[in-house]
């Protein structure tokens, strides 16, 4: 019997030692955060996409009520453009909005950290405006995203070119190891708005936009507004531009992964394959240097508001001619074509939000603790 309880005292006194260890290697350490997933809001340029993440797409649409970004129908910028609105008059704009995001939600913004995606050259003002009224409405954290920048998350892919289309204008870069190439981002007014009729309801005052009913139409309005070699702000001198400005090392890898997005593919699913069958063969042409030297219109020099230095065709692209027989078009599938930023920002915040907070590559950006920084 002695044996016996001298055997339970020193495994008694075992256990003791190794909790103790347990016990004490755990509280040196650093706690977890563990939060509820932050709530991913895409701004388009008619549209917001609300949702939670962790999903593979949003769960609600909202209609903004100005476009950020306007044109006319000749694709120049209005005389009273979204451009030129101050950071109050963005506010009273997007309050609406974030009133409707939250009664759809169903819940209160102080639980929840919020991501806030849209374009890289949005207005200064519309951006301090957003995140004015996310503090009034007490989220605890936010952080704000360039679109293009979160596309690759969707499907996993370092290198590729991104080429987004939408109403109002088109965009392309390159994406390499984790990030935009500044110097490869080409912007042109030619969305897929320039395609479509518009019709002023008389009573209303607004213009709707339909797609041509002829499939020739159509054909020819895209060779003339996307398709135009010798038309700066075609879509195809965007690509052939951005292929030049590409780095030499990484340019036969990025051309091989070459993905359209936006809701100008949703709209017009061919539109991919006949831009880049458009520039191959152009590639492919046997002409002699600088052949192609279309005329820079007004809208290709930067204004004072900020508005995208519109995309302007090489002089002398015959170094690009050996890319034409690796040029690929992928699919943005599994994903939607207008839905991929939302899945790609949702699953970057979803694999981060849970990690330490202090080794979290997400700039989180908390709520200020002077209550005067948070009115407007």
């Amino acid at each position: 019997m002695a044996g016996d309880g001298a055997s339970i005292t020193r495994s008694s006194a075992s256990t003791i030692r190794r909790t103790t260890r347990f016990v004490s290697s755990r509280s040196g350490s650093r706690s977890f955060a563990i939060e509820p997933a932050p709530i991913i809001l895409e701004f388009g340029s008619t549209i917001v996409r609300v949702g939670y993440a962790e999903q593979f797409q949003p769960q609600h649409l909202i209609a903004l009520e100005d476009s950020i970004f306007d044109h006319d129908d000749n694709n120049k910028p209005k005389t009273k453009t979204n451009v030129t609105k101050t950071e109050s008059q963005w506010y009273l704009v997007l309050a609406p909005t974030m009133e409707q995001i939250y009664d759809r939600l169903m819940c209160k913004p102080s639980t929840r950290r919020v991501v806030c995606v849209y374009k890289p050259y949005a207005p200064v003002a519309f951006q301090k405006a957003l995140t004015q009224h996310l503090w009034n409405l007490g989220v605890p954290a936010q952080v704000h995203v360039d679109s293009l920048q979160v596309v690759p998350i969707a499907q996993g892919w370092k290198r590729g070119l991104i080429v987004h289309v939408s109403r109002e204008e088109a965009m392309c870069a390159c994406y390499a190891n984790g990030y935009i190439i500044p110097s490869t981002i080409q912007i042109v007014p030619t969305g897929y708005k320039a395609l479509l009729h518009g019709k002023v309801n008389e009573t209303t005052g607004k213009t709707t936009y339909t797609v041509p009913s002829s499939p020739s139409e159509l054909d020819s309005v895209m060779e003339e507004k996307l398709l135009n070699e010798h038309d700066p702000g075609s879509l195809v001198v965007a690509l052939l531009m951005c292929f030049q400005e590409c780095p030499l090392d990484l340019r036969a890898q990025i051309v091989s992964n070459v993905v359209f997005c936006g809701d100008g593919v949703v709209l017009l699913p061919d539109l991919p394959r006949r831009v880049v069958k458009k520039v191959e063969q152009l590639l492919e042409r046997t002409q002699e240097e600088g052949s192609l030297e279309p005329s820079a219109p007004s809208s290709a020099t930067p204004s004072a508001t900020g508005n995208p230095v519109y995309a302007m065709i090489p002089v002398n692209w015959s170094s690009l001619r050996p890319l034409a027989a690796r040029l690929t078009l992928k699919s943005c599938a599994p994903h939607r074509a207008d839905w991929i930023s939302w899945v790609g920002a949702s699953l970057w915040a979803a694999t981060w939000n849970k990690y330490d907070e202090d080794e979290t590559p997400i700039p989180w950006i908390f709520l200020p603790s002077n209550k005067a920084e948070t009115t407007l």
